[in-house]
C-alpha cells in the first residue's frame, strides 16, 4: 500500500516512506539477546534489506514493479525468492561448510 500510494510511478527500489525506526531498536535488542546462545543464529531481515533511509521495496532487476512484500510481514512470491537467494542461501552455505 505504501509503495502503491507513494512510489508506483517513480519505480523506487528502496523506500523510506512510513519506515518505523523503532523496529530497528527492537531488532538490535533481539539480536543482542540471542547473540550468545549456542547453536542459535539470528537472521535479521531488517539488517539485510534495510538501511537508514529505507528498505528494499522492489526486487532489484525485476520487471514492472515486482514488490518484495505485500505488507509489513508478508513477502510476495518474487520477494520470497529474492530473500531466499540473497539472504538465507549465503547464511546456510556458511553453516553447512563448517
Amino acid at each position: 500500500r505504501v509503495f502503491a500510494q507513494n512510489h508506483l510511478d517513480d519505480r523506487a527500489e528502496v523506500v523510506g516512506t512510513g519506515l518505523d525506526h523503532e523496529r530497528f531498536a527492537h531488532d538490535e535488542l533481539l539480536a543482542s539477546t540471542l547473540a550468545n546462545i549456542p547453536n542459535v543464529t539470528y537472521v535479521s531481515l531488517l539488517r539485510q534489506m534495510c538501511r537508514d533511509d529505507g528498505c528494499v521495496a522492489r526486487v532489484p532487476g525485476a520487471g514492472p514493479p515486482e514488490l518484495v512484500a505485500l505488507d509489513h510481514g508478508h513477502l510476495t512470491p518474487a520477494g520470497s525468492t529474492y530473500v531466499g537467494d540473497k539472504v538465507f542461501k549465503p547464511i546456510l552455505a556458511r553453516h553447512l561448510d563448517r
